[in-house]
């Protein structure tokens, strides 16, 4: 995590990006106000660290109706909650470029696997949330995916964590960790309709591609046998 190159929450080096950003960025610990679309002061908080855009549960305050974590500003220390609609983002522009057509960060919630947004990828900031009862549920809808490169599960239970790294059916799983992609001397193992080929990109499977094995299979029957003249009896005991 040390390193710039280093973007990923799978670099964290003790797996708690709250406790690293505290480390490395002390204002984000600074305590603040929370405050509603119109700027009204409802709450207080021990850090912007503690909380990320669309977040509802543990904001710490009551106001009859659910409440979502729509803007975060760290110079003023402050958290601006609203309802779920405030979370879309329209007229999104980029400077300099007017005539663009641009889509800002976008959520859609409750999705489910017979909608265009599930079965097509959209390149763009988009994240689609399908809801399940169940791990079991859980995994057979990612099971049930043409595609296999990566998913990961988010869990303090060791034993859900061992049921999904050994029932999914993905090349690429990660426990607690949101980019599964490992290391370079690892192969890149992606499954079904996300690998095409015989072998995969990189690591040890990457080696065996570009080269042929050498098989020795050797036996001595001798402590002599590093003289250096040629013997080419056997002795069989």
């Amino acid at each position: 995590a040390s390193k710039r190159d280093s973007q990923d929450l799978c670099f964290v080096r003790t797996g708690d990006y709250r406790e690293f950003l505290r480390e490395e960025f002390p204002e984000a610990a600074r305590p603040g106000v929370i405050v509603d679309t119109e700027g009204v002061e409802v709450g207080n908080h021990g850090g912007t660290v503690d909380f990320t855009i669309g977040q509802r549960k543990g904001l710490g305050v009551a106001l009859g109706e659910a409440r979502y974590v729509v803007d975060i500003r760290p110079s003023t220390a402050t958290v601006v909650i609203g309802r779920k609609r405030d979370l879309e983002v329209r007229g999104c522009t980029v400077d300099g470029l007017p005539e663009g057509n641009w889509v800002g960060p976008t959520l859609f919630s409750e999705v489910t696997p017979d909608m265009d947004i599930y079965n097509e990828e959209i390149f763009g900031p988009v994240l689609s949330c399908v809801n399940v009862d169940s791990l079991g549920d859980a995994i057979e809808l990612i099971n049930a995916s043409p595609y296999g490169n990566g998913t990961s599960i988010f869990t303090s239970h060791g034993g859900a964590a061992r049921r999904f790294q050994h029932e999914i059916d993905v090349g690429q799983v990660g426990v607690n960790i949101p980019i599964p992609v490992p290391l370079p001397f690892f192969s890149f193992t992606g499954w079904k309709g996300s690998f095409y080929g015989d072998q995969h990109a990189y690591g040890k499977q990457a080696v065996r591609f570009y080269t042929e094995t050498k098989t020795v299979t050797s036996r001595w029957f001798s402590s002599e046998a590093t003289s250096s003249e040629a013997n080419f009896s056997i002795q069989l005991r």
